[in-house]
């Protein structure tokens, strides 16, 4: 039965081998499903943080239900599995708290090492790379409080579009 279905001209497998010529590569980042970094200057920091903090800051105190209805407006309705979105969006809103004071920390060290380095006459090379690992632990926790911010907004939007569907009904 096997030999029926095998098809008599299919070709076999090339013995060629792949090389990295054959493959398009891709940055890094992107490999590793990080966001591309949007600005490494440390003068926007300031102002990734401030929008990060605008969107969460007046929802961080709230219980999982009364969440939901601030986030759904006027599209609060009992639709199915809105229990189980709305501990989603529990989850996802301290993810994104949680992201958002890890960069503010990494944040403030940057600064109050920095400032430390520009009082000394003279920068050793294991200063400079002090810095250096401190730029980039800033650069990663506000990439990450930025991934944060994107799967809470996902899930609101996932919120949104199931009480709408069920609105329609």
């Amino acid at each position: 039965m096997a030999r029926k279905f095998h098809k008599k001209d299919a070709t076999a497998p090339s013995n060629r081998v792949l090389s990295n010529d054959d493959v398009a590569s891709a940055p890094l980042a992107a490999a590793a499903g990080a966001l591309p970094r949007q600005n490494s200057n440390p003068d926007t920091w300031r102002v990734r943080l401030d929008a990060f903090r605008a969107t969460v800051g007046p929802l961080e105190n709230m219980h999982a239900n009364k969440l939901a209805r601030a986030v759904l407006g006027d599209l609060d309705v009992d639709f199915s599995g809105r229990l189980e979105w709305e501990e989603e969006l529990s989850v996802r809103k301290e993810a994104v708290v949680a992201a958002l004071q890890t960069a503010s920390r990494q944040y403030e060290e940057f600064y109050r090492l920095r400032d430390v380095l520009k009082l000394t006459p003279s920068i050793s090379k294991g200063d400079e790379d002090k810095l250096t690992q401190a730029r980039m632990a800033v650069e990663s926790a506000i990439n990450q409080a930025q991934v944060q911010q994107s799967k809470f907004e996902s899930t609101i939007d996932k919120g949104r579009q199931r009480a709408l569907e069920w609105k329609r009904r």
